[in-house]
C-alpha cells in the first residue's frame, strides 16, 4: 500500500484515472500475479440499483487507464497486462441490520471483550472516503470482542447476522468486514442457531456461556 507521492504528481498531470490517494498490490500464489485493489467510486449508494448498473460501468472504464499509468510509471509493469476482473462490483456497506447489541468505535479502539464475545477482531479501522480521496484510519491496539448480541436482529424475530451485515456503526465496520472475523461471526452464528434449534427457542435465550465452550471446543480464538 502506498505511492502517495506518485500518485499526487501524475493527479497534478491529469494521469491518474483514481481520486485516491494510495494504491494496493496484493501478491498472489502465482509467481509474478498481483492483485489491483485501487479503483474508487466516489458519491455511490450501493443500496441504489441505479448507482450500482453506472459504478459497474464506471469502474471497468477506471482499469485501462490503470494499467496504463502503471505500466508507463512503475518499475516491473513495463509489460503488465489483465487477466481477471472481480464478477461484480465490491459493495463495502449499504443498509445496516440492528441488532440486540450494537458494537461501536469505542469500544473497538478499547480492546473491549464482553462477556458474550463469540469473536475477535484486530484489524485496523479502514473506511474510504466516499466523496474524495482519503483514508480514515485508526490502529487498534488490543484484539476486541464481537457480542453475541450483534448477531442477533432486534426488529425481526429468529433473524441472525453473519458476516459484513453484524450490528455495527460505520466505523467499527471499517475493522470487522474483513473475511476472517466474518468466517469466525459465521461458525459463531451457525452454531448458535443450531442450539436455537435443540434448544427450541429464540436466537436471544441461547446462553452464551455454553455457546463460548463450544466453540473453544471447535478451535475457536476468543482469548488473547
Amino acid at each position: 500500500m502506498g505511492m502517495h507521492h506518485l500518485l499526487e504528481e501524475l493527479r497534478k498531470k491529469g494521469e491518474c484515472p483514481v481520486d485516491r490517494e494510495t494504491v494496493i498490490f496484493i501478491r498472489q500464489p502465482n509467481p509474478g500475479e498481483i492483485a489491483v485493489n485501487t479503483i474508487r467510486l466516489l458519491n455511490f449508494d450501493g443500496s441504489d440499483i441505479h448507482d450500482l448498473s453506472n459504478g459497474e460501468m464506471e469502474a471497468h472504464l477506471q482499469i485501462p487507464k490503470l494499467i496504463k499509468m502503471f505500466k508507463e510509471n512503475v518499475p516491473g509493469f513495463e509489460n503488465c497486462y489483465l487477466s481477471s476482473i472481480n464478477a461484480s462490483i465490491g459493495v463495502r456497506e449499504s443498509r445496516r441490520v440492528m441488532g440486540i447489541k450494537k458494537l461501536n468505535l469505542e469500544d473497538a479502539v478499547a480492546g473491549k471483550r464482553p462477556e458474550d464475545t463469540v469473536a475477535l477482531c484486530s484489524y485496523f479501522i479502514d473506511v474510504h472516503n466516499g466523496a474524495g480521496r482519503g483514508t480514515y484510519r485508526v490502529s487498534i491496539e488490543e484484539p476486541f470482542g464481537i457480542p453475541y448480541g450483534c448477531l442477533v436482529s432486534k426488529d425481526i424475530p429468529n433473524l441472525m447476522m453473519a458476516g459484513r451485515d453484524i450490528s455495527t456503526d460505520h466505523l467499527a465496520f471499517g475493522a470487522t468486514r474483513i473475511m476472517n472475523v466474518c468466517m469466525a461471526v459465521g461458525q459463531a452464528a451457525g452454531l448458535a442457531a443450531s442450539m436455537s434449534i435443540d434448544g427450541k427457542q429464540n436466537p436471544e435465550q441461547v446462553d452464551t456461556d455454553e455457546l463460548r465452550k463450544k466453540l473453544l471446543e471447535q478451535n475457536a480464538i476468543l482469548e488473547v
